[in-house]
């Protein structure tokens, strides 16, 4: 039984996944020093979160589901995970707790947009690129979060951090656009009309 999808990698997607790979590395490298002693406990967590995009990517490949499939199935067994830990927890009451639009926003932007919008077009990316070449845009998250975060707190970004996000950003262009596949020949594309 084979796990893995097969798709080649060539050179291009290989430099570019380890600029992106350097570039991600430059940015947690200063981490320690401008956030304090527990930086690294965020570092295993985003570590982790990238092990299950790749598994995710894997599956959705391997498994050939379609995009409203596998943001079904991640739905439910979101909830059957989360809802219990919840009612355990006592959480719900915090959440009945908070302002109507509050709690309205936080479904429309963590429900909707970066959950079920975001997994259907992950999807359709895996289905459409490859799961080798969609498996990339997850790790340019941090660098889309630090430009991003920056802007409302109005603290600009460090040294390191813009340059790991340049050499991810060089590393996703890269592997992505310049991994094109040769278009076939008239010869080896069949017959001509």
């Amino acid at each position: 039984m084979r796990w893995a999808p097969k798709e080649r990698s060539g050179p291009a997607k290989l430099a570019g996944t380890a600029l992106i790979v350097a570039g991600l590395i430059v940015i947690a490298s200063q981490a320690d020093a401008m956030g304090g002693g527990m930086v690294w406990i965020g570092d295993l967590m985003f570590v982790a979160a990238g092990l299950g995009w790749t598994g995710f990517t894997i599956l959705i490949k391997r498994w050939e589901l379609g995009p409203l499939a596998v943001t079904a199935a991640v739905s439910t067994l979101s909830a059957l995970l989360v809802i219990p830990a919840m009612l355990i927890a006592g959480d719900f009451g915090r959440i009945a707790a908070l302002p109507p639009a509050t709690l309205l926003a936080q479904v429309a932007v963590q429900g909707l947009a970066a959950g079920a919008i975001a997994v259907i077009a992950y999807g359709v990316a895996v289905r459409r690129l490859g799961a080798s070449r969609a498996g990339l845009f997850p790790a340019i998250v941090p660098v889309l979060t630090l430009a991003l975060a920056s802007l409302p707190s109005g603290t600009a970004p460090h040294f390191f951090e813009i340059a790991g996000a340049a050499l991810a950003t060089l590393g996703l262009i890269v592997a992505v656009a310049m991994n094109r596949p040769a278009p076939a020949s008239p010869a080896a594309g069949g017959a001509q009309q």
